[in-house]
């Protein structure tokens, strides 16, 4: 099943903050996809050295530029105050 960016990314934020995002939430997760995917498309370079980093193996039918904006994006969600465990 093929997805829009919207869905995933509400996908996403769901399944790291157990809530769906309002529509405040998706627009920002919206514009920081794009400002990634700009990043990397500008320094496809810089998309393969983020990709290099551990050892999990890339999708080859994915492009580099595109894995990484994905790949920011998904550190960004994991970093929201809301799916931080804080004792």
């Amino acid at each position: 099943v093929q997805n829009t960016d919207l869905e995933r990314l509400a996908i996403a934020f769901e399944r790291v903050t157990s809530r769906v995002p309002n529509i405040a939430e998706l627009k920002t997760l919206t514009t920081a996809l794009g400002r990634e995917r700009r990043k990397y498309a500008r320094d496809p370079a810089e998309a393969e050295r983020l990709l290099a980093v551990g050892e999990s193996h890339r999708d080859p039918t994915l492009p580099v530029p595109e894995h990484a904006a994905w790949t920011n994006l998904c550190a960004l969600l994991l970093n929201l105050s809301e799916a931080v465990t804080r004792r």
